[in-house]
């Protein structure tokens, strides 16, 4: 499985900006849940989704370490992305 990722802390409310030249699925998650994501397995993530109108812009629901992930299939050998926060 091929993606970006990024592992930050951050406080809740603060805002992850993603810019990409494709469309592309971006996801803020915990540990456990990119852990999951990783290997392949079932996860749940709440905060993102799949998103073709950029930049997209995702609140971090609560203080932690998060892992933020762009996926874009077909397209990653060419992506570029700027990944910005905006704190609380």
């Amino acid at each position: 499985m091929d993606f970006l990722h990024k592992e930050l802390h951050l406080r809740a409310g603060d805002i992850v900006e993603v810019h990409a030249s494709h469309p592309c699925i971006i996801l803020v998650m915990e540990a456990a849940e990119f852990e999951r994501y990783r290997r392949g397995g079932k996860h749940r993530c709440h905060h993102g989704g799949y998103f073709a109108v950029l930049p997209a812009r995702i609140t971090t629901p609560d203080d932690g370490v998060w892992h933020i992930v762009i996926d874009a299939g077909r397209f990653m050998p060419d992506l570029s992305h700027d990944i910005r926060i905006y704190p609380v």
